[in-house]
């Protein structure tokens, strides 16, 4: 894997300063997104009184602008027995800043939910151990932390424009599901009604228009109509031999 990134946790007993004898260091992928970061701690014999954690002690501080926390937790591990206490749980900024002190960073509610503005090289995230949770001797100290990386701003707007459009399409996709189903809904309830006595009168009736309609419109309608009406023999053309019979003022006559 290559290492783009790497992170660090420092730890300290009572009275001491914060110094790389006492520093946990891990090196990530910047690709993988969200990082998922995870640190232990042996106590020493003086024990711990605070971890601080360094989110970009490396070259990734240049062009990280924005850190996106999802989650931080601390637990304490049993050496013997394995047993996790949990002693932290932070999922949200108001969890964090009741837990640990930030440094470099000022926080920023973006749609993208809640962020973290990068404003100094170094940014840090510090705990310190509540009087009388210090760990004894054998006990271990688990620091889990998951958080993205974020470039530069238009990186963020690039994502925010993103999730923009993806909540405009899934509107739409939740509005052609709705009109999929009351035509799935309108055609059971047409195949019910096919069935009945209702339904085939009224198919043979509008076959019957159908039939009508289209001798109407090629004229066979008018010509058997035209039939019945008596005004319709006196106003006919006539042929030629009825001309004839006509201007030769000819009469049947009955046989003799």
């Amino acid at each position: 894997m290559d290492k783009d990134g790497s992170a660090a946790l420092y730890y300290r007993g009572p009275g001491e300063e914060y110094s790389s004898r006492r520093c946990l260091e891990q090196h990530f992928n910047i690709d993988v997104s969200p990082q998922a970061l995870r640190f232990c701690v042996e106590p020493e014999a003086d024990g711990i009184e605070s971890m601080d954690f360094r989110f970009l002690p490396g070259a990734l501080a240049e062009t990280t602008a924005y850190l996106k926390i999802y989650s931080v937790s601390i637990e304490a591990v049993d050496g013997v027995s394995n047993a996790s206490i949990p002693l932290v749980s932070a999922l949200s900024h108001d969890q964090i800043n009741e837990h640990f002190s930030l440094r470099g960073l000022a926080f920023n509610n973006r749609i993208l939910g809640e962020m973290f503005v990068v404003e100094d090289e170094d940014p840090a995230l510090e705990w310190r151990v509540p009087h009388g949770t210090q760990p004894t001797a054998g006990t271990r100290l688990v620091f889990k932390i998951v958080l993205d990386y974020l470039p530069d701003a238009g990186y963020v707007l690039a994502r925010d424009r993103f999730i923009a459009r993806q909540e405009h399409y899934e509107e739409r996709v939740r509005e052609l599901e709705s009109t999929i189903t009351e035509l799935d809904a309108s055609r059971r309830e047409l195949e019910r009604y096919k069935g009945s006595t209702l339904w085939n009168k009224f198919v043979r009736a509008q076959q019957l228009y159908d039939r009508l309609a289209g001798a109407a419109g090629q004229g066979r309608l008018r010509t058997c109509l035209k039939l019945f009406d008596p005004g319709w023999w006196s106003r006919r053309d006539r042929n030629e031999y009825e001309r004839w019979r006509t201007a030769n003022g000819y009469r049947n006559r009955p046989d003799e």
